[in-house]
């Protein structure tokens, strides 16, 4: 049988846990990285010997057409300006882009990425939200797997081919995806011909995984 807890022990627990409080290291103002190492800090590499490290600085955010995403976009720049975030991860909605089969409007995206190109902000991307023509009898469908994946695919090469210079990302993980194509078929050369130029282009991020897949790719072709 359990017994409540008497007042002088409840008082106790608190004293004791204010204590704790009192006595845990408080964070320190900066942590400066070592001379020569890139903006983008790892806990295994830039850890203090007080257990700090630096943490990467980024917002997330999603624009669906029924937000009113241009003043959103434009709100989230000055966030991103204020607190000196450098990356900005948010998600393309297939269903407001593709708004008929093979039709696309890329206004939406055109404005938000030149927008972050004038703010010196990388963009990482996303894709969501199938487009309910797929669907029309499925009121859930919108955020299910599409059933279709080619249409899925094309829509994808669409968006990478629109943004191909301006989302790093992508162009890494597909150049990845055929370095290793080209490795698997004894063609090293080829694989370092596509993978190369993308990898060089980097120069901060070098602990993110895409980046030491590709690192490891590299060593794997030379």
């Amino acid at each position: 049988m359990h017994s409540a807890m008497s007042p002088m022990r409840a008082v106790a627990a608190a004293l004791a846990l204010v204590l704790a409080c009192a006595r845990a290291p408080l964070p320190p103002a900066a942590i400066v990285a070592p001379p020569g190492v890139g903006p983008l800090p790892s806990r295994q590499r830039d850890q203090g010997a007080d257990g700090f490290f630096l943490q990467p600085a980024g917002l997330a955010d999603d624009y669906p057409e029924e937000s009113g995403p241009a003043e959103k976009m434009k709100r989230d720049l000055e966030v991103v300006r204020a607190v000196g975030a450098r990356h900005l991860r948010f998600a393309v909605g297939w269903d407001s882009t593709e708004v008929e089969p093979g039709k696309y409007d890329w206004s939406e995206w055109d404005a938000l990425f030149g927008l972050l190109r004038q703010a010196g902000v990388t963009p990482l991307p996303y894709i969501c939200y199938t487009p309910r023509w797929l669907a029309p009898s499925d009121p859930k469908a919108y955020w299910r797997r599409p059933a279709d994946p080619r249409r899925f695919a094309r829509f994808v090469s669409a968006l990478v081919e629109r943004y191909r210079v301006q989302a790093p990302s992508w162009e890494l993980r597909s150049a990845i995806s055929l370095a290793k194509l080209y490795c698997s078929k004894g063609k090293p050369s080829e694989a370092l011909s596509v993978l190369r130029p993308i990898y060089d282009q980097f120069t901060e991020g070098f602990s993110t995984t895409d980046l030491v897949r590709a690192k490891d790719l590299l060593r794997v072709c030379l």
